[in-house]
């Protein structure tokens, strides 16, 4: 499998196509390299969740198509509103050059090169091929999902969400013909974009040189950059947006009429089941950390997010639609809930524990970067800004509902199997806000460990 530099250029035509989408759901001119990024999250996720429910219901093979030509026509359309449209506004600055940042920047580009020859040389793993790539040309060649899209597809017509394998047929689509060889490049794309969006998101915590060190401790972690991302997982993709997610999550106020938080948290939704998780920590840590002033100002936040709710709201509505009519109840996680399963967890504890201790504490995939994490949220907890300790909730809260789909499983093969293929892949969904985290509570301690906590 080798990268052609063509089908790169196809995937970057995309990524602009579902940009300009982004900018025009937001009806604002994106500027910097942070706010295109965050308009491609918004502008993909959404026409693809979209692309499911409801328009695969409403025009059958045709509503790929029309997925198509909405993409095709928005580059158009944003060009003849560009004067229109408020610039989005700088909040950063300018980066310095000193040497530690300098060298941080080398270790990100490095890494990204590496990823970028690692992804292009790997074939497919297992779900890289069989769920996600297949599904893809499934689409290319049915134009919709549904129950039914095509003979004997039963394993492809599970409930996973829409994103990946419809960038991945959109690829080519463009080119003219379905090759699995071709699609590598989405991966390449969402990597580049995690890295972004983590960068973004450490800046608004920790200033640009931490924000650089975040990133690349987040770059050269094998089980982030390797691994199954390599292997067409859309685990990596899905850290992308929940990176996107955060830094938008940080920049206050979090809902307006151009702000990309609610989109962006409604798009957790279409890359991974694992999106209503994480969905549900990040809003249980935004009234977490709205609390912390009181309850009038978290009841006046929660008034003046009302247009947020309504974009999450509907986000929810589509992808349950979705569900309910293709049939598809989403019991990827645990199938029913008793007391003998809460039983059952209680005396999984000991055993999901050292399972899950030996692989994230294994070192050829994550050198000491969960412990660092660990003691990094801690403090956030503890000291940190109400910003800071929102964050640290959230993350903290998606690890502690991944172990617990480990305690309460039915899975077949056992938990423990479970474990070993799916905890790496889980906890590099929430790797990017723990890198944040490192950055925020690293950059606390050193400006004053003894001040007073902030408000905000």
């Amino acid at each position: 499998m080798n990268l052609r530099l063509a089908d790169a250029g196809i995937v970057l035509l995309l990524a602009v196509g579902s940009a300009c989408l982004g900018d025009l759901i937001l009806w604002r001119r994106s500027r910097a390299l942070g706010d295109w990024n965050e308009s491609f999250l918004i502008g993909a996720g959404t026409l693809s969740i979209a692309l499911a429910f409801p328009l695969s219901p409403a025009l059958g093979r045709r509503a790929f198509w029309a997925a198509a030509a909405v993409l095709a026509s928005t580059v158009a359309i944003w060009l003849l509103t560009a004067a229109r449209r408020p610039a989005a506004s700088r909040r950063n600055g300018r980066l310095g050059l000193d040497a530690p940042s300098l060298f941080f920047a080398a270790c990100v580009v490095a890494a990204a090169g590496a990823f970028a020859a690692l992804n292009a040389r790997r074939v497919f793993d297992w779900d890289g091929f069989a769920i996600w790539a297949t599904k893809a040309q499934v689409l290319f060649h049915d134009g919709a999902f549904g129950p039914e899209i095509s003979p004997n597809s039963a394993y492809l017509t599970v409930n996973y969400p829409p994103l990946v394998p419809f960038l991945e047929a959109l690829l080519c689509r463009v080119r003219g013909a379905f090759d699995f060889d071709a699609l590598k490049p989405v991966f390449l794309l969402f990597y580049v974009s995690m890295l972004l969006s983590t960068f973004r998101a450490a800046r608004e915590l920790a200033g640009a040189r931490l924000a650089l060190a975040s990133t690349a401790i987040l770059a050269l972690l094998p089980a982030v950059s390797a691994h199954t991302s390599i292997g067409g997982y859309a685990d990596m993709p899905q850290a992308a947006v929940v990176a996107a997610a955060a830094a938008a999550c940080l920049r206050e106020p979090w809902s307006g009429p151009r702000s990309p938080a609610p989109w962006l948290l409604g798009a957790l939704l279409s890359v991974k089941n694992e999106g209503f998780l994480l969905l549900g920590a990040a809003g249980a840590a935004m009234v977490f950390a709205g609390s912390l002033d009181g309850f009038r100002p978290l009841v006046r936040r929660i008034r003046n997010g009302i247009g947020g709710f309504v974009v999450v709201g509907a986000f929810l509505a589509v992808r349950w639609g979705y569900l309910s009519w293709a049939g598809l109840p989403d019991d990827s996680f645990i199938r029913g809930f008793g007391f003998g399963h809460a039983v059952r967890a209680l005396r999984r504890i000991p055993d999901v524990a050292r399972l899950c201790a030996a692989d994230l504490l294994n070192p050829a995939l994550w050198d000491f970067f969960w412990p660092a994490a660990g003691l990094a949220l801690a403090y956030l907890l503890l000291r940190g800004t109400r910003r800071e300790k929102g964050l640290a909730a959230g993350t903290c809260l998606a690890a502690v509902i991944y172990i617990g789909i480990f305690l309460l499983t039915d899975y077949y093969r056992g938990y423990a199997s479970l474990i070993e293929q799916d905890a790496t892949r889980l906890f590099c969904q929430i790797a990017p806000a723990s890198a944040v985290g490192i950055a925020a509570a690293y950059g606390r301690a050193r400006r004053a460990p003894d001040a007073t906590i902030a408000s905000s």
